[in-house]
């Protein structure tokens, strides 16, 4: 009967096969880990934010610097969403990529997934990062030698907050009728800066990223009011954040931002600097409520 487990030798040879395979995939095309409806989910929100866009610009500009994204989108720090995490972050550096073709002039290293970052720090991070360009643009090829610039995104907020519930009430004799909506709303902020060679001509301004989002949820109850007691009511479920529209268009936000820093264009930059940040702070106490109370 032959001996079912390998011997040492032939162990050894595994071994070292499978270390070469996964320095081969390190040096591969990176798989994109993201599903295809999330991407075209992700490509639709991004077109609907870009339409309301008050400027007009040429979103097809060649920038002749290779650009680098983080591997990881954000930072850990008390300003980052609760949902954060360092696998999460490299995803929303995956979504980022996407958003960025859109513009086919820039030149955009591909982000290494999740596992091949696991895969090169476990076989000591020597073996060299891909060095495919995500922009089949053969204008982009020649650009080799040029130093490249990295993208900087941090947190700035993450806000999440009830508002009281709305009633209005009409009553009718022995019957009333009772509208409720309560809503929940939402915003996060980013900070985006580059890493520049000198002389490159790329704007200096450090650019605040956010989108907001709101969801309300609401119903209309029947009361019966029987003398010195009433019956009846509604309920309605606690809205729930669009966490999915919310980065969507974050990330939408960012990819554009890079393109208007890249290009050093004016009404793009302008828009920027001069929108109203999101802020709760302008609700009282009173107005904020409990999860409990919608």
């Amino acid at each position: 009967m032959k001996n079912p487990f390998l011997s040492r030798k032939q162990a050894q040879f595994f071994f070292l096969v499978c270390i070469a395979l996964a320095g081969e995939s390190l040096h591969a095309k990176p798989t994109n880990s993201i599903h295809p409806l999330l991407r075209e989910e992700a490509l639709k929100i991004q077109k609907a934010l870009l339409n309301e866009r008050p400027y007009s610009i040429n979103r097809n500009s060649i920038v002749r610097y290779k650009i680098i994204l983080p591997k990881r989108f954000g930072n850990h720090s008390e300003l980052a969403p609760p949902w954060w995490s360092p696998e999460r972050g490299n995803q929303l550096s995956q979504y980022l990529s996407i958003a960025l073709e859109k513009y086919s002039g820039l030149n955009v290293e591909k982000t290494p997934t999740w596992d091949q970052i696991i895969l090169r720090n476990e076989l000591g991070g020597n073996l060299e990062s891909n060095k495919i360009s995500s922009n089949p643009n053969p204008l982009l090829r020649r650009i080799q030698d040029r130093k490249p610039i990295h993208i900087n995104v941090s947190f700035a907020n993450y806000s999440s907050i009830y508002l009281k519930p709305k009633k209005r009430g009409i009553g009718l004799g022995l019957i009333s009728f009772t509208n409720k909506s309560c809503s929940l709303d939402s915003h996060m902020q980013s900070t985006l800066s580059i890493d520049k060679p000198q002389s490159t001509g790329f704007s200096d301004d450090q650019l605040l990223i956010q989108s907001h989002d709101r969801v309300s949820e609401g119903g209309t109850s029947l009361n019966l009011n029987l003398g010195l007691a009433g019956a009846g009511g509604g309920s309605f479920d606690t809205p729930k954040i669009d966490l999915k529209k919310l980065v969507f268009e974050h990330i939408a936000d960012t990819a554009e931002g890079i393109y208007c820093i890249a290009t050093n264009n004016a009404a793009c930059l302008k828009f920027y600097s001069e929108r109203e940040p999101f802020s709760h702070k302008k609700y009282k106490e009173k107005d904020i409520a409990k999860s409990t109370e919608c």
